[in-house]
């Protein structure tokens, strides 16, 4: 599933004044939630070439390229901030769908 923000102005300030003061953010919204292959192209349009993730790995990315077969150039990627630690949703090049999620810092 993914989240689409509200196209009504006045709901979508709603949910930004209510995150902004500590309360509820666009994903504890189920309303707004749709199926992720209609977003999965906006995803990938977002996502990062994975040269730059290879810059801060530990060795965790190259290890998951070795024993998955995939390539450098059939992946990209999406930050993913955590709670208590962030990490780097891995995306198909071609099709925009997840395919792991890496604690890799990504910023």
């Amino acid at each position: 599933m993914a989240a689409v923000a509200p196209a009504e102005s006045r709901e979508a300030q709603r949910i930004l004044d209510n995150a902004l003061e500590g309360g509820k953010d666009l994903q504890a919204y189920p309303q707004f939630y749709v199926p992720y292959t209609q977003q999965a192209r906006n995803a990938l349009g977002r996502a990062k070439p994975l040269a730059k993730l290879l810059e801060r790995d530990d060795g965790t990315l190259k290890h998951y390229l070795e024993s998955s077969g995939k390539s450098q150039e059939s992946l990209r990627f999406l930050p993913l901030r955590g709670r208590k630690r962030d990490g780097a949703v891995l995306l198909d090049a071609v099709s925009g769908l997840p395919l792991q999620v890496l604690l890799i810092e990504p910023w």
